[in-house]
């Protein structure tokens, strides 16, 4: 059976009446379909100390770190993805980090954030360098174009001993980054979103998905 994915949502407040509501991008659904076919998904709800208790009742077999929300500016989103992550951790499941889940992750293994510069908002696109042989084997390139999204970043030089480097903007910003020992990647990028090469999202996910 294929694993079962959880995806982390982000937290939105309702203009109208100020309403609290978790969110999923609707461009999840469309991106995992195109590359994992009907693979089961389910978002995971910001639960806190729940967290545990519904990946385990659920079947969650990977996590994804959805985008949104910056880190530490929603204490029950961060409480809930580090229950997932140490979860995860615990049990040899696979993570995926998805911008505001590669800083997150950054955090989690006890690395710092910096303000990103302006080239990094708004969705403007740069080039990333890929590094090493497993990242480019993973993605079939040794340099993409990817568009960013994001305030916030990790610097190379302050990226966590837990974790390397395997895309690097420009200026030394890290844009992927693997775990030096468990099945966890992260991109500071948005997979599920518009890129100049969609195989590369498909590519990235199926990789995740297998573990």
């Amino acid at each position: 059976m294929a694993r079962r994915l959880g995806l982390t949502m982000r937290v939105d407040r309702c203009r109208e009446d100020g309403e609290q509501r978790d969110a999923l991008a609707a461009d999840w659904a469309s991106a995992l379909a195109r590359a994992l076919g009907d693979v089961p998904w389910v978002p995971i709800p910001n639960l806190g100390p729940q967290t545990e208790r519904f990946l385990q009742a659920w079947e969650i077999g990977a996590v994804i770190l959805t985008g949104g929300n910056d880190v530490s500016a929603c204490p029950i989103r961060d409480e809930t993805e580090r229950a997932a992550v140490a979860y995860c951790l615990r049990t040899g499941l696979p993570v995926l980090g998805i911008c505001r889940g590669l800083q997150f992750l950054q955090v989690y293994f006890g690395g710092s954030l910096r303000p990103a510069p302006e080239t990094h908002w708004g969705g403007r696109s740069h080039p990333l360098e890929i590094c090493g042989a497993r990242a480019r084997a993973m993605l079939g390139h040794a340099r993409i174009v990817v568009p960013s999204f994001h305030r916030h970043g990790v610097l190379a030089e302050e990226l966590s001993d837990a974790l390397e480097p395997w895309a690097l903007s420009g200026d030394g910003f890290v844009e992927g980054l693997f775990h030096r020992t468990a099945p966890v990647m992260a991109v500071q990028w948005h997979p599920e979103r518009r890129l100049p090469d969609p195989e590369i999202a498909v590519r990235l996910l199926r990789s995740f998905h297998r573990g």
